[in-house]
């Protein structure tokens, strides 16, 4: 009897760690369980770690004295039972990419690592953080030289100096195991050009480039080069980009993205691009921040400055067509190119019409503001924004969102009163005062109104943004202009790349317009019936971030000052 239970308990033991079955591309492993979600799998000179995490299963794999590399697992199961799969795609005709194998490459997988791996109370997890530990401290060093290879280019590069960093810097250093330095090179080439190289200490959001700085025939590269730590040529570089294959690439979309470039940076697209794109100021500028001292490096950076001036300059100036045409279905309207935008289509109401938006008149003129019939005076608008701020059921607080759903709410509550209403809409980089808040675009009811000296002018409602109504120019004024280009009045509807453009778009339509989610054939009902819903849900939104905010002020009404 006893050397029965003794049976049962070594088979119940054993079935704890019961082998499970993991394909690793197009590879099959037996692996051992050591718990529910995690398993050791060795074959030959491989060591294969599987864990259980949020996205199914990931596998690191040791092969011999190589690095740990993260693995795709495509199937796992445990005798009959499928613990986890990948359905089969079909991939004929797609050809896989791999990058070639570089130092960069290496670091980004630590990382991964370190983040996935950190905390498992297992000897090989450890093992691989302790490696991807050690490769991170080493190769995050700086680097005071490096070389750049690219076609015709071998450039020798020098390190600029670095600023002193901040305490929460380099607490942010430890915690991330990133190193924030200047990242910044002065190259020169053996024809003695002056570059400005930029080369992160690791790839992950930024990627390098260096600039041959010549004025607005600066050239911009980023692929088709390689990044080499003098002396260890025959070590993986630093960096290996290939060149990217650009041909018949005309942008995303149905749209050509040299529609966007000016005639006068035809040949420098490029660049253009670069210098004019509205994320990549901020973020060059972060980055020079971290560099400092009376250097060439410094000098360069100066140098790109000013050249960045000039693209923005060059592109504050450009003369702009307004184009519509259909993107997916929707009809999508953008500034483009002034010399560019003649032969896209036939002109309507100060804007270019493709083909296919032509189908489209309907709409367009739907969208066009009624003839002003019935003029309130000063005074009016100002009671009438008084009655939409005491409209409660229209969550004004709530700015993050809903400003097409509170436009038109407003709108019709406005008619009813026999009041003639049209909507006023503003595409830019726009800013509400005194929040965090940034809008993609806005829109508010609009009234014609008489002052008192006989002039028409448009008030804008919108208790949102404002104490009281105003004009229209106050309205733009009120959200902050951070674009160095002046505000353009369009057509509706608006062009969706203003910003892009160093503009502020300004556009007015009849009150019969709904957006977001836009459909020409939608009834009134239904336009109605989304925003009352849309008020619904924001009304709540508001209500419970109160809520929230007066239980932690009550939670902490009885803490010392001095103790804070």
């Amino acid at each position: 009897m006893k050397s029965t239970l003794l049976l049962f308990s070594f088979l119940f033991a054993g079935s704890a760690f019961a082998d499970v079955n993991v394909e690793i591309e197009n590879a099959n492993y037996k692996c051992q369980k050591k718990s529910d979600s995690l398993f050791h799998c060795n074959e030959g000179n491989k060591r294969i770690l599987v864990m259980k995490n949020v996205m199914g299963y990931m596998a690191v794999q040791k092969e011999g004295d190589g690095f740990p590399a993260m693995k795709w697992i495509s199937k796992v199961t445990e005798g009959d039972k499928v613990l986890f799969e990948i359905p089969k795609m079909n991939l004929t005709g797609i050809t896989s990419f791999k990058a070639p194998e570089s130092t960069s490459g290496r670091l980004v997988t630590a990382n991964a690592l370190m983040n996935n791996l950190k905390g498992l109370d297992d000897d090989l997890a450890r093992q691989f953080l302790d490696e991807s530990q050690k490769f991170i401290q080493k190769e995050m060093s700086a680097k005071p030289r490096l070389k750049i290879l690219a076609d015709d280019k071998n450039l020798d590069c020098v390190r600029g100096e670095d600023r002193a960093l901040t305490a929460e810097e380099i607490k942010s250093e430890k915690e991330y195991n990133i190193k924030i330095q200047c990242n910044f090179y002065a190259c020169r080439g053996e024809k003695g050009e002056r570059i400005l190289g930029y080369i992160p200490s690791s790839e992950g959001f930024a990627s390098p480039y260096f600039l041959n700085l010549k004025g607005i025939q600066t050239e911009l590269r980023y692929d088709g080069m390689k990044v080499l730590e003098p002396g260890k040529e025959s070590a993986p570089p630093l960096y290996d980009i290939p060149k990217f294959d650009r041909s018949g690439y005309t942008g995303a979309g149905a749209l050509d993205e040299n529609l966007f470039i000016p005639s006068k940076f035809e040949n420098n697209k490029t660049s253009f691009n670069y210098f004019t794109n509205p994320m990549t100021s901020p973020m060059r500028q972060e980055v020079e921040k971290l560099c400092t001292g009376d250097n060439e490096v410094s000098k360069l950076i100066a140098e790109e400055r000013k050249t960045a001036d000039a693209f923005q300059e060059g592109l504050i100036n450009a003369e702009l067509g307004h184009y519509l045409t259909l993107v997916n279905g929707q009809v999508v309207s953008v500034f483009v190119d002034a010399a560019k935008s003649k032969d896209l289509g036939c002109r309507y109401d100060g804007m270019i019409l493709s083909k296919d938006a032509q189908k489209h008149i309907a709409y367009l003129q739907k969208a066009k503001p009624k003839p002003i019939e019935k003029l309130i005076t000063e005074e009016e608008v100002q009671d009438l924004f008084q009655k939409a701020k005491n409209m409660s059921d229209i969550p004004f607080g709530y700015k993050y969102d809903g400003c097409y759903a509170r436009a038109h709410v407003m709108a019709r509550r406005f008619e009813a009163m026999g009041i003639p209403v049209e909507k006023v809409w503003i595409k830019g980089s726009l800013y509400v005062p005194g929040t965090d808040v940034q809008w993609n675009y806005h829109v508010a009811p609009v009234i014609n109104v008489k002052t008192k000296n006989g002039e028409i002018k448009k008030y804008v409602i919108d208790p949102s943004l404002n104490e009281k109504a105003v004009t229209v120019d106050g309205w733009v004024e009120s959200m902050g202009k951070k674009v160095k280009g002046g505000v353009m009045q369009t057509p509706y509807p608006f062009p969706v790349n203003a910003a892009n453009f160093q503009r502020t778009a300004v556009a007015f339509s009849s009150s019969d317009i709904y957006v977001p989610d836009n459909d020409e054939v939608r009834s009134e009902e239904q336009n109605m019936a989304m925003a009352v819903q849309t008020m619904k849900e924001y009304t709540e939104a508001l209500k419970e971030k109160k809520s929230n905010q007066n239980e932690y002020e009550n939670e902490n009404q009885h803490v010392r000052p001095d103790a804070i």
